[in-house]
């Protein structure tokens, strides 16, 4: 992620982040899992779906980056600070 958004600005940085979590809670029954693993059963044994980052496909990894969903982009509204180099 270092690598894809080191020409982004702040802005631009918050926005993918912002997006990025929420595939992340929406898609995932990982994030479910370990939410249950942690919080819910306390067991501390998540069973993930891959058995290593490693394991993840490509194309998995590559979804979670892909260009703007439906959502509003996260500062749409609100208009840069005069000050801000976003």
């Amino acid at each position: 992620m270092l690598r894809r958004s080191a020409h982004l600005s702040l802005q631009q940085c918050l926005e993918l982040e912002f997006a990025l979590v929420g595939r992340f809670v929406a898609g995932g029954a990982d994030f479910i899992e370990g939410v249950r693993a942690l919080l819910i059963d306390k067991d501390g044994a998540p069973k993930w779906r891959y058995g290593s980052v490693r394991d993840v496909p490509q194309d998995v990894v590559r979804a979670m980056f892909e260009g703007p969903s439906d959502e509003p982009p996260l500062f749409g509204g609100l208009p840069a600070s005069p000050t801000s180099k976003m």
